[in-house]
Parts: structure tokens; sequence; C-alpha cells
């Protein structure tokens, strides 16, 4: 199948940011809309969407479409506390040299290859790998998700594993200046005590709302429940050392993101 290029202009920045990466990791979502094609899922972003969100690929069964260079990012990956725009931050720093290891990605990783944390989970949870050893992760799911005592059990086993992958991932990038790491249960796992700065983006709660409506195309009573299901915003002014308001434009939050760097760096 061949790959047409439709590359949003780079005048809609809400779309096409412009921030150079080299690419680490595929993220693959679906747009909830089984009607709808790719075609019309690149015209709407590249020519109608106000919203901040965007991909590099779209396919359908019949074509794959491009909208964003390979080399820039895109808006279609968030992170930790939803709607605040620390993905926004991240990335922006990234384009400005700083390393980064997003812990997820890294419990993926040990998902798919770790033979010991996935022995010790099989054995916790009494079999939770498939024929070919690999993690059922609906499965595990539903067992810890339902239970607290479990789900705590879950993580006592996996942070050890993550943890320990973690720093690797951060030591290998030693000749980035800073090294960004997105971990969303930071303190909850004490992976705090790694960090020599911790920073959170703030956001006020209607604007989180509405942006995770937009992104995630979620109901607004669903989208209050995730934000109230996380901690509050005093809990990360009482334990982070750095705040940056996302309560302005991009433009702002750039500016903010850029000084932030700066006093980083030194």
């Amino acid at each position: 199948m061949q790959i047409k290029q439709q590359i949003i202009p780079k005048s809609r920045k809400t779309q096409r940011p412009g921030i150079a990466m080299i690419p680490q990791f595929i993220t693959i979502h679906s747009t909830g809309n089984p009607s709808s094609t790719a075609q019309n899922e690149a015209d709407y972003v590249c020519k109608n969407s106000v919203r901040q969100a965007s991909f590099h690929f779209v396919c359908d069964e019949k074509q794959v479409i491009q909208v964003i260079p390979t080399n820039e990012i895109a808006w279609h990956a968030g992170d930790g506390g939803s709607g605040t725009g620390k993905g926004t931050v991240a990335a922006r720093m990234r384009s400005l040299g700083a390393g980064w290891v997003d812990a997820d990605a890294v419990y993926r990783g040990l998902c798919a290859e770790n033979r010991a944390m996935l022995d010790a989970l099989d054995a916790a949870f009494g079999g939770v790998t498939d024929e070919n050893g690999a993690l059922d992760r609906p499965k595990l799911a539903k067992i810890v998700f339902s239970d607290p005592e479990r789900l705590a059990e879950l993580n006592r086993i996996t942070t050890p594993y993550i943890r320990a992958a973690s720093l690797a991932a951060i030591r290998a990038q030693s000749a980035c200046p800073v090294v960004l790491y997105d971990a969303p249960t930071l303190f909850e796992a004490g992976a705090d005590d790694f960090c020599d700065a911790v920073i959170a983006v703030l956001a006020p709660h209607d604007t989180r709302v509405s942006r995770i409506i937009e992104r995630d195309h979620l109901p607004e009573e669903a989208a209050r429940a995730r934000i109230d299901a996380q901690p509050p915003d005093s809990f990360y002014r009482a334990k982070c050392g750095y705040i940056i308001e996302n309560n302005g434009d991009l433009d702002t939050l750039y500016r903010d993101t850029d000084a932030l760097y700066q006093i980083l760096m030194k």
C-alpha cells in the first residue's frame, strides 16, 4: 500500500507545531469513528480542525495518508495529568535538546521482554501470560483494577523493574544537558528521589475539561471524572520545585517553558 502525502501547512501551528524530534516509539490510536475514512480525517486536521490535536499518519482499509513529517512532533500522544499540557511542555524541551524517558513505554517494554517480571506476575495473579509468554494485559487489568489490594501488589512487583529500567534509559542519554522523566505516578512510585528537579504543569479545571473533551471525544461527565480521580493541584504545588501555569496561549506556554529550560541548564 502506498503512502499518500497531504502535509499540514506550517502556518497551522495548532495542528503542526513544527517542533523537531527523533522518533523512538510508535503510538496507535483509534478515532472512535467507524463511519469515517482516512481521507475524511486527513481533510479535517489539515483544513478544518481548531483543536490542538494531530497525527503523523491516518489509515483505513484502502489507504494511508501522511499529514506531518516524521521528524516533527504531532499532538496525538498526551501524558500524565489529563489536559494540563505536560506533553506540550515536554515536546518543547525536547526540541531544545532535552532527552526523554517515558515510564509507560519502559513498562510496555518490560511486559514484552522481561522474563523475570513476567514470571513474577504469572505467579502472583494466576496465569496472566498467553501461550507465547506475552502478558495478557486485559486479563491482568480485569484482576487488579477492581481490587485495590491486588493493584497494590501489581505495583509492588513492577515498580523495582520499572525503576531499574528507567534509570538505565536515563543514563543512556547522559550526553543530553537535561533528561525528562515522564512518569504519571512519580511520587507514588518513589521515583522523585532520583530526579534533580520536579516540574508540574497546571491548568484551570474547566480548561482541562474542555481540552479532554476535544482531544479524547469524551462526554463532559467522563472528562470531569478523569480529572477528579487525579491528585489536586495543591498536591503538585506542595511537592514540585517548579510550576508552569498553562492558562494562556501556546506562545506564552513556549516562552515560560523556554525560560524554565534555561534555569534547568544552569
